[in-house]
């Protein structure tokens, strides 16, 4: 358990380390460690992201509560095309919780794992996710990433 909240907690460290937001068609993304992009199913952005393993069928790892206060201040960046810039570590093992940010928050104890598995949203919550990999002078703006978008240059970067 502690190794899964060390992981989670240097996570949050690396792609959630920035400084104060300026205005989103100035937003720098190089202190991001990689740039992920992605289109969701439903607005999750208000919910909890944990880690689901399909493949053993178990969460894998999820935060404390006391570690989601900072997701409210990490929200992901919208970008065109419905497209979202994530600033917190999602992957394609990312699933979301029923329960807010807030909700969650608030909690005294994390549930357990049988009761966040029962509270997750979708299993599959993603349309598109895309890993533009470290940033780059092509994608280190919002600019530049919304242009990629436009472009449809996004489809040569690897999906995930």
């Amino acid at each position: 358990m502690r190794a899964l909240i060390y992981i989670i907690t240097c996570g949050f460290l690396l792609f959630g380390c920035s400084s104060t937001k300026t205005a989103v068609s100035t937003f720098n993304v190089m202190d991001l460690k990689n740039v992920i992009v992605y289109k969701s199913k439903k607005d999750y952005s208000n919910n909890v992201p944990i880690m689901y393993s399909e493949k053993i069928g178990s969460i894998t790892s999820y935060p404390a509560p006391t570690d989601v206060k900072r997701f409210m201040e990490l929200k992901p960046v919208e970008l065109t095309g419905g497209f979202l810039l994530d600033q917190i570590g999602i992957n394609p093992n990312t699933v979301y919780l029923e329960y807010t940010l807030e909700e969650y928050a608030e909690l005294d104890e994390v549930p357990t794992l049988e009761t966040m598995k029962s509270k997750i949203l979708d299993f599959s919550p993603f349309d598109e996710l895309y890993n533009l990999g470290q940033p780059s002078e092509q994608n280190n703006t919002i600019e530049k990433i919304n242009e990629l978008i436009k472009s449809g240059e996004i489809e040569t970067y690897r999906k995930i």
